[in-house]
């Protein structure tokens, strides 16, 4: 898909966030009505009718981002959305946790559908 995954807790990417980026470049609680993108960054408007202009912008507002959403329509509107970015999130999932070994996927059917994701996670960091 090119690119990695990379799993931490919702906990250790908000503090990721707050080390790297200066506190006057964080904006919470706006509600974005738009934003536009080209080679000198991005450019919002948020809903108490104020501009803001970076060099990114990180959508860290949830599963249905409205970031993500305006983002999807511009891409949607170029052609350019692909197809598996162009439906419903599918939450539907199984999740197991403490599994060891791998599983085989003769016995597991399930394990052989093309939106099935197996993803390992190993660490030693614990979260409260």
């Amino acid at each position: 898909c090119g690119s990695n995954e990379l799993v931490m807790s919702r906990h250790d990417l908000h503090s990721l966030l707050l080390s790297k980026i200066p506190e006057e470049n964080i904006h919470l609680g706006k509600k974005i009505l738009w934003f536009t993108q080209d080679e000198d960054g991005v450019t919002i408007r948020t809903s108490d009718k104020k501009f803001f202009h970076g060099d990114i912008l990180v959508g860290a507002d949830g599963a249905y981002s409205a970031v993500r959403q305006s983002l999807y329509k511009s891409l949607k509107a170029k052609g350019s959305l692909p197809a598996v970015d162009d439906v419903p999130l599918p939450f539907d999932c199984v999740c197991l946790v403490g599994q060891t070994v791998p599983m085989d996927p003769e016995k597991f059917p399930g394990l052989k559908l093309p939106n099935t994701q197996c993803s390992y996670v190993v660490g030693v960091q614990e979260y409260s």
